[in-house]
């Protein structure tokens, strides 16, 4: 609404004109300065609700990036008019209150790590990337821990004739084979939590440093039903 109030801005001082008992309608330059100064603060958040409002492109991965870079757009310069600058108290404090949840942020960094488009974490500082890493470890290690389960009593006589079962552990399928040298699950429960850390952190740390395929243009981003030149 405020942009197209601007566009037609001649055509209304036009109308105005016109009609004398409306003239005291009419903006100030200033008034028409502080339109232009709103509409340069909220377009940054016009185009992140353009886009995060799209059903085609994944939303979590990008939304914690894009707050850093909102509240970014909304710090207070000293050029800027009384007004300009409470409308951006306001909207800094409604971010802040929206996402002060450390849980929240958690869950939003996570998922901007595993979108290897922000993997590296540029918006986030060395000891909260370090938290993510750390969190990320965590839930492996307990993911594969909560899928390994002590032989039943009754199966223990046919250990002894049977092979073991070719049956990936949750974490094998995660972390690929070439991480394991056996594929035996008594092998696998009796590495200590402390070197499945180091292999988890690893590869993890593998996964930031290794650098973006170029897509040709017209392919499809993986997962993503959208041209690579859109993203």
């Amino acid at each position: 609404m405020l942009s197209r109030l601007c566009e037609q801005q001649a055509a209304i001082g036009a109308v105005l004109h016109s009609q004398r008992e409306l003239l005291h309608l009419e903006h100030t330059p200033v008034e028409w300065r502080l339109i232009e100064d709103f509409l340069d603060l909220l377009k940054p958040f016009k185009d992140a609700t353009t886009y995060l409002s799209s059903q085609s492109y994944p939303t979590s991965s990008v939304l914690g990036p894009l707050l850093v870079k909102m509240k970014d757009k909304i710090k207070v310069s000293s050029s800027d008019s009384q007004s300009l600058k409470s409308v951006k108290q306001a909207i800094g404090r409604y971010l802040d209150e929206r996402y002060q949840d450390p849980a929240v942020r958690l869950v939003l960094n996570k998922a901007s790590f595993l979108d290897p488009r922000m993997k590296t974490l540029p918006h986030l500082s060395p000891g909260e990337q370090e938290e993510v890493l750390d969190s990320l470890v965590n839930e492996i290690v307990t993911l594969g821990t909560s899928n390994s389960h002590p032989p039943d009593a009754d199966s223990t006589s046919e250990q002894d004739t049977q092979p073991p079962s070719a049956k990936k552990s949750a974490l094998e399928n995660i972390l690929g084979e070439e991480f394991f040298t056996t594929t035996c699950d008594e092998e696998l429960s009796s590495a200590t939590t402390v070197s499945l850390n180091e292999l988890i952190l690893s590869e993890l740390s593998r996964f930031k440093a290794e650098p973006l395929l170029k897509l040709q243009d017209g392919k499809k981003v993986p997962g993503n039903s959208s041209d690579i030149r859109s993203v």
